[in-house]
């Protein structure tokens, strides 16, 4: 409980700086940012009580640059990303990842990284074919604005702030603000430090040995908790009635055909969704199947208006596919 108590409070101070150094409204009175540590394997370690669906996935963009730089991180160094395909959420939600050195071994060759900390906040706009860079009509990722994957944000303790903003100013829809967006970065790197820092203090005082030894037990406690809380759900099916006589079912064989996300899940694409169908209150349903390793749209079905309203077909769930009434292809 003691280390529990020590990895929830670094995280919250970390929260305190980013909201006290903050330039945006975003971050600095809407709140919209999250910080967290994560052990040296780039799994969650304590998180401050801040926005679920950033702490949900920062892992994985932990994850993303400890893979893409493996042995060439040193201290000094802060990593930038933003891509939904790595753990990202949408494009302004913009994660600073800065890698924790021993310190005894901050100026030797041989590095050892015994922490990471990340901070995830909402920028303002990164670009994008609408202010705000939250286009409902994209068809591209690049479309919402500027993407950073495995981007360098500080090299050796060095800004690279001139080579940032080209980026945030590069391709056909850049960044409206890209000051803005320096600005909110620098209160990340410094919301960062000060876990570094207190993460570096409590190594020193109770011994690193210690603190990883601690770091394990923490994890499990907070997993089985999390287990008696939400038990393993029985087989079968499940019905979720929605507004508008809509309904969301999940049952066996819900999960069969096609890639959907990142997150590795499955969805059936019927002949009927392939062409287009009208469903409940006139709604289109459409979906696309991007190449593998492209940045297009998402494989998940797209629910779009239709120009005219139709008369609403209800849709049924048989054991294979959705059905509902065909039309033609959605526009």
């Amino acid at each position: 409980e003691v280390f529990n108590n020590l990895f929830m409070s670094i995280a919250e101070q970390m929260g305190l700086r980013l909201q006290q150094t903050a330039y945006s409204v975003n971050i600095k009175e809407r709140l919209d940012f999250s910080c967290a540590l994560f052990d040296r394997n780039g799994e969650l370690l304590a998180n401050a009580p801040h926005i679920p669906v950033h702490l949900g996935s920062m892992g994985e963009s932990i994850k993303t640059v400890m893979r893409e730089n493996a042995g060439r991180m040193r201290a000094g160094d802060v990593y930038v990303i933003n891509d939904p395909y790595h753990g990202g959420t949408h494009l302004p939600d913009i994660t600073v990842v800065t890698p924790v050195f021993a310190e005894n071994d901050a100026e030797n060759d041989d590095k050892e990284i015994i922490f990471f900390v990340g901070s995830r906040g909402h920028h303002a706009d990164v670009g994008g074919i609408t202010p705000g860079s939250m286009p409902p009509n994209s068809t591209s990722i690049l479309e919402e604005g500027t993407l950073f994957d495995n981007w360098k944000l500080v090299e050796g303790g060095r800004m690279r702030e001139r080579e940032t903003l080209a980026r945030f100013a590069s391709g056909a829809y850049p960044a409206r603000n890209p000051e803005l967006n320096m600005a909110d970065l620098r209160a990340q790197i410094a919301a960062n430090e000060k876990g570094v820092q207190e993460l570096q203090r409590i190594s020193r005082v109770y011994g690193l040995d210690m603190v990883h030894a601690y770091a394990r037990p923490v994890q499990d406690n907070a997993a089985e908790a999390v287990r008696r809380v939400i038990p393993a759900p029985a087989d079968g099916a499940f019905t979720l009635e929605a507004a508008h006589r809509a309904a969301v079912k999940v049952g066996p064989g819900q999960h069969r055909g096609g890639r959907c996300g990142a997150g590795g899940g499955r969805w059936r694409t019927p002949w009927r969704a392939q062409r287009g169908w009208r469903g409940i209150g006139g709604a289109t349903m459409t979906t696309s199947s991007p190449a593998p390793g492209s940045r297009g749209t998402s494989h998940l079905p797209v629910l779009r208006r239709s120009s005219r309203p139709t008369r609403s077909t209800p849709t049924t769930r048989s054991s294979r596919h959705w059905t509902g009434a065909p039309t033609s292809p959605a526009r």
